[in-house]
């Protein structure tokens, strides 16, 4: 998650100056086509970096105007947290942005213990049937706002680390985490 902080003086609406909420959208503008430009010529979603306005809030008190514009990401494999943040901050023209919720992209191995239990018949035949397509093949999965943000390496077994802390909700156990979304279908293999 990126934030963008505008704060201007006020200045008169017929006047040339462009306010604080129209500069928060030329931002967003600015970094949609960064995007185009850094996405074209990647055919699968998995392969694109994705980005969604998560909110916008404009006010002023009649002296002083800012805008604040939360926007979220989605990254393939080959793009870090810090590359995406470069080019944030290039195209932020000395605005302020804060970023958090940082999470590199991760893509499982498709012989894991974990894949192996749920192929294997000790998921149910919905959860099989989710985890292949129409033609059989493993899906790739984006972030589907049912799924947890996790540690991946934790579930492969690839490093020994503490997975997100736990805490309970009504009563279950529920991970930590912040859900994603995925635009599209989930790609297939």
């Amino acid at each position: 998650m990126a934030d963008l902080a505008i704060g201007r003086p006020m200045s008169h609406r017929a006047g040339p100056q462009a306010s604080a909420p129209e500069l928060a959208i030329a931002y967003w503008n600015s970094v949609t086509e960064r995007l185009n430009q850094m996405n074209a010529g990647r055919e699968r979603i998995w392969d694109q970096v994705q980005a969604g306005i998560r909110g916008f809030v404009s006010s002023d008190d009649g002296l002083e105007e800012e805008a604040q514009l939360r926007m979220g990401f989605r990254l393939p494999l080959d793009m870090t947290p810090e590359q995406l943040k470069r080019h944030l901050h290039d195209l932020a023209n000395g605005h302020e942005l804060r970023f958090h919720g940082e999470e590199a992209a991760f893509r499982a191995e498709k012989n894991t213990s974990l894949v192996r239990a749920l192929l294997g018949g000790r998921a149910s035949p919905r959860w099989r049937a989710r985890l292949r397509g129409e033609d059989g093949h493993l899906r790739h999965e984006c972030g589907c706002p049912a799924m947890a943000v996790f540690n991946g390496s934790v579930w492969t077994g690839r490093q020994r680390a503490r997975s997100h802390p736990r805490r309970t909700r009504g009563g279950r156990r529920v991970a930590d985490g912040r859900g994603g979304s995925c635009r599209g279908d989930p790609q297939i293999d």
